[in-house]
Parts: C-alpha cells; sequence; structure tokens
C-alpha cells in the first residue's frame, strides 16, 4: 500500500499495479488490499510474495524488466 496526497490534500491509500510501461495506483482502503492478498495464492501469511513465485517473475524478466521470449532472448 501506498499513502498520497489527493487534490484537497487529504491522504489516500492506494495498491500499486504496474505493467512494463505504467505505474498505476488502485485506489482502496487497506481492508479491501488485505482481502486481494489474503486470496491470492502468491502471497504468503504475512502478506508477502512467495520465494517460488518471485523467483519465476525473476527469470521471466532480464535485468532491465524487459520480458523474456521462451529461448530466453
Amino acid at each position: 500500500m501506498i499513502k498520497f496526497p489527493n487534490k484537497e490534500g487529504k491522504f489516500v491509500s492506494a495498491l500499486p499495479y504496474e505493467t512494463d510501461d505504467f505505474y498505476y495506483p488502485v485506489k482502496m482502503i487497506p481492508a479491501e488490499a488485505f482481502d486481494i492478498i489474503e486470496e491470492d495464492d502468491d502471497f504468503d501469511e504475512d502478506g508477502n510474495l512467495k520465494d517460488d513465485v518471485a523467483e519465476e517473475l525473476n527469470e521471466k524478466h532480464d535485468g532491465d524488466g524487459e520480458e523474456l521470449d521462451d529461448d530466453g532472448e
């Protein structure tokens, strides 16, 4: 979760969602974010991304964040 001030200066919460080209803050309350994480099998009991999932994501991308094809190129 991230917090940032809205146009009225009040802080709002958001869950970051990233693609290769964009960074989207998806506005939601913390309870909604915790529900998403709790229901997602990619996260452990503490809300952290499981090691095997993180390794799989790292294997699919090179050091520049570029997604690799099936040949690793």
